[in-house]
Formats: structure tokens, C-alpha cells, sequence
């Protein structure tokens, strides 16, 4: 057998021990030319970057009108270009919520990203919403690296509240790298305004070219190199609710409806109850929690003592090797020349789920097995063990269900999302009696005055419901996390910090000949 090589795209920042990876398989065969072999090692730190996106480079730090005024309130399908960047952007309608940011994403579900006014100028700026990272970043004005010259940036002149601090910042990836300085000032989020630390880059490595936001807004419940945003949001006094919600719509929806809802949750975007489970004591840092299993058509994949790791920042589901293998054992017609990639009839019409407290998750098709490609069809589940031990779900998984992070009580709730459209029609819904509403149950003041929050689950235990969230007392402020260095190392198997390689080739080494 000879050595495959597989086009990947890889998005990483730290949170304790996790990574998340944006991989596309290079499914037409147009970029092998360019793979090279990867070292061997188990951290998958060093690869080949290429870049795979047609860009047009436009002015440094060119102006651009406020993405509010841009975004459409009524259903539409397509794309908007901002001003002079060249990145395709599918934009989300407006949300009609209090605290409710819109998660624009950019058309293929790679990557989802919101809004964020920075500085008392309110200067927008794109940032990844990352679930698994602790630093918040931007790109600065004084970065010229082409990555920086293709996307929007920050300057003190664009603010009368900045301020720069002593403290460098620096974070190192597996191919690349960002330092600058550390800065304070302040990122409204849905119409919530946080004073904290983040950086500011004024280098940047081309890894970054190939997507289109500016930055990334962590929300792991550690701090990385700058304020932990999450732990900010948690003291804040605008909201009562110490909590944070995602819903992440798909590009074939049509209408990109996805936002980030600070301080409680939106009854429209699900169904049936939310159920909660707390996170895994000895990833306390991580959101991140028990994996009851993972199962076939209801078969089990006889998986146990695993922690899932809820990551909005990564694309697809990674997980343990002999893991992966067990589950497309169970697939008829699936191969794999690496154990890592693997290739699914494109006829499966299986049903995937992930059980987390006592109940099971249901992944729609299109969001686990790829579009047709020369006869092939590749599964989105890698068999790459990015986190010791454990399941990475990012995206693929978090699309079919509507998430909670609950700060305070340090759990998070899943109940099944409410999309608009699926191919394959498994989790398409129409709206129940009840589940329309949004019930204010707190009074809140923050950047536009007084707002009012969402119900929102406090209960302590490990599972909930509907019901224990409206009997719950008001929440109180998570604090007290740990400030852990994105460079130091974790457990031996990644580096804390993750590792950050977009748009680039690995090969990897077929395991027999």
C-alpha cells in the first residue's frame, strides 16, 4: 500500500487539554501534490501548511460599515463580502433577543464567528467563538503580516477607554505563532460590555489567512495568556443568569439563524427539555463532560470512562483510534488506509449518538458523512486521539443540539436544536405548543440600558430539566479559575496551548503495507 495523504484544515487554541481541528479532506485529489510527510509524533504538532482559499488582499485596516446595519432581519440564502475583505461571510439574521449575538459562519460550517464592538468607538470586529480556548485576541493596526493586511484590526486610536499593559503576549502553535501586547479595554457581546484584558497581535503567522475572523473570543472556563471572557461575563452585573448559550445553524439551511445568547436561553431555537451534566471533575478547567457511550442504530460501541470535550472552535468529532475503528466496524463498506480518515458508503443512513447524562444525542447525517466525491463519501469522525482519552465534538456534534454553559454550577445542558432545514431530515422539527416563547424571568442592566434575561437552569444536579430551570434561584458569579500559561504542556500528550495549523496538508503513513 502506499502512503495517502489527506488535505486537512486545522484551527487550534489551548484550553487545558484539549485541541480543536478544522479538518477538510482533500477529497478531489487537488492539493496532494503539495502534502509532505509529517513527523512522527503523537501531538500531530508538525505539518505542512498550504493555503487552499482564493483570497483577495484588501487595504490595511480598510473602514467598513457596522455589521448590524448589514445583516438581514428576513430569511435569505447567500453571502456577504464586508466592505473590502474579501472573506465570504454567511451572515446570521438579527437577533430579536436581549443579549443575543448572531454566529455568522463562513458557508461550509468550518468555522463560526460573531460580531464584537471593541473600544468606545464600538469598532467591529470578527472572533471566533471557541468554547475551548482561554485567550481572547485580536489582530492589531502595527501587525503587517499578510494574514493581518487580509482582515480587519484594532488601534488605540480607535478607542478612548484603551489601555496597554507591561505584559507581552505570546502564544506558540504547532506552525505558526501570535505576539503582541497585552491591552484592556472593552468587547461588547450582544450588547454586553466586558472590561478585560485580551491581546493584541503585531505578528501573526499566514496560518490565519485562510478564514475570516480577526480574532478569537475564548470561552473555556480557564484563562489562557489574557482575562478569561468567560469568567468576566460570570461577574458581570448585567446579567443574572451566570450562563451562556449556542445554537449553530447549518449553511444548507438556507437561513443562518445561529447566535450566542449571554445570560439565559432561547425557548425558539429547541425542543423538549434541557438536560444537564456536570463537567468531569479532574478537567475542571475544560468544558467538558462524562461520556455515558456512543452508539450505532442503538447498538453500543461498548466505550466507557471517556470525557467529551464540548468545543464550538472545532469542525468535526475526534476521537480515540481504536474508538473511531470500533464504530465504522459497525458501518458496512467503510475503509481506512490510516485509521485516522476513514470512507462510508455514501448510502449510510445510520444513527449516530453520543450519550451524555442518561440521554443519547442524535447526529443528522449531513453533518457526519461528507457530499459525494468521486464515488467516496468521508465520515467527519477522526480517529485521531487529540485529547488523551477522550472525544473532541465540536461542530458536528453541537449543530444538532441547543448548548448551556452553565458557569456557575459548572455543567452543561443539551436539549435537541431546532434547525430549519436537513438533508437527511433527522433533526428538521416544527415548533411545539410552548416552545415558541421566551419567558423574561430577570431584570438586567448593561450597554443599552435595561434588558431582560432568559430563563435559565442553576439546579445542582448532574441531569435537569425545563421544570428545575424555572424553579431555579438566582446564579452567583464563577470565579476563582485558574490563569494557566498557553504554553506550558499538558499531560505529555499536546501542548496546552492548541495547536494552530490552518489550511495546510498532512500526510500520514498507512499503518500496514
Amino acid at each position: 500500500m502506499r502512503t495517502s495523504t489527506l488535505c486537512i484544515q486545522a484551527l487550534s487554541l489551548s484550553s487545558l487539554a484539549s485541541a480543536f481541528y478544522i479538518w477538510k479532506p482533500c477529497v478531489d485529489g487537488s492539493c496532494a501534490h503539495k502534502a509532505t510527510a509529517a513527523q512522527a509524533r503523537d501531538n500531530l504538532d508538525a505539518r505542512e501548511k498550504i493555503v487552499t482559499l482564493d483570497l483577495v488582499q484588501r487595504a490595511h485596516n480598510s473602514p467598513r460599515a457596522s455589521k448590524g446595519r448589514k445583516r438581514p432581519t428576513s430569511p435569505r440564502v447567500g453571502f456577504e463580502k464586508r466592505d473590502s475583505n474579501q472573506y465570504e461571510i454567511m451572515e446570521a439574521t438579527t437577533p430579536s433577543y436581549s443579549y443575543t449575538e448572531g454566529i455568522d459562519q463562513d458557508g461550509t460550517d468550518l468555522s463560526y464567528f460573531v460580531a464584537v464592538e471593541v473600544g468606545s468607538k464600538k469598532t467591529s470586529m470578527y472572533m471566533l467563538v471557541d468554547t475551548g480556548a482561554g485567550s481572547t485576541w485580536l489582530m492589531g493596526s502595527t501587525c503587517t503580516t499578510d494574514a493581518c493586511e487580509l482582515h480587519n484590526t484594532f488601534s488605540a486610536s480607535e478607542s478612548d477607554t484603551f489601555s496597554e499593559k507591561s505584559d507581552g503576549f505570546n502564544i506558540s502553535y504547532g506552525s505558526g505563532s501570535v505576539t503582541g501586547s497585552s491591552v484592556e479595554d472593552t468587547l461588547d457581546v450582544g450588547g454586553i460590555s466586558i472590561e478585560m484584558v485580551f491581546g493584541l497581535a503585531n505578528y501573526t503567522s499566514s496560518d490565519f489567512e485562510s478564514f475570516p475572523f480577526d480574532g478569537i473570543l475564548g470561552l473555556s472556563l480557564n484563562a489562557g495568556s489574557t482575562d478569561s471572557f468567560t469568567e468576566k461575563l460570570g461577574e458581570s452585573s448585567a446579567i443574572s443568569n451566570k450562563i451562556f448559550s449556542v445554537f449553530l445553524a447549518r449553511a444548507n439551511s438556507g437561513t443562518n439563524n445561529g447566535e450566542l445568547t449571554l445570560g439565559g436561553i432561547n425557548r425558539e431555537r429547541y425542543t423538549g427539555d434541557i438536560a444537564y451534566t456536570s463537567i468531569a471533575s479532574k478537567t475542571s478547567g475544560d468544558w467538558s463532560i462524562p461520556l455515558d457511550g456512543v452508539s450505532l442504530d442503538g447498538g453500543d460501541l461498548g466505550v466507557s470512562g471517556r470525557i467529551g470535550y464540548i468545543d464550538t472552535g472545532t469542525s468535526y468529532v475526534f476521537g480515540p483510534p481504536d474508538d473511531v475503528k470500533k464504530l465504522h466496524a459497525m458501518i458496512d463498506g467503510a475503509e481506512s488506509s490510516d485509521g485516522s480518515q476513514w470512507t462510508v458508503p455514501c448510502d449510510t443512513d445510520r444513527d449516530l449518538a453520543f450519550g451524555f447524562g442518561g440521554k443519547s444525542w442524535s447526529l443528522d447525517k449531513s453533518d457526519w458523512i461528507s457530499e459525494e466525491h468521486d464515488g467516496k463519501c468521508y465520515s467527519y469522525i477522526m480517529g485521531v486521539e487529540v485529547v488523551k482519552g477522550g472525544w473532541l465534538l465540536g461542530d458536528a456534534f453541537i449543530k444538532n443540539v441547543y448548548s448551556v454553559f452553565d458557569i456557575t454550577n459548572r455543567r452543561i445542558g443539551f436539549a435537541k436544536a431546532k434547525q430549519t432545514t436537513s438533508t437527511s431530515g433527522s433533526t428538521s422539527t416544527s415548533p411545539t405548543s410552548g416552545s415558541s416563547t421566551v419567558t423574561p424571568t430577570a431584570s438586567a442592566t448593561g450597554n443599552s440600558g435595561s434588558k431582560n434575561g432568559y430563563s435559565a437552569s442553576a439546579s445542582s444536579s448532574s441531569v435537569s430539566t425545563a421544570t428545575a430551570e424555572a424553579q431555579q434561584s438566582e446564579a452567583t458569579a464563577a470565579t476563582g479559575t485558574a490563569v494557566v500559561s498557553e504554553s506550558a504542556a499538558s499531560g505529555g500528550l499536546l501542548p496546552h496551548n492548541r495547536l494552530f495549523a490552518l489550511a495546510m496538508c498532512l500526510a500520514l503513513a498507512v499503518l500496514g503495507m
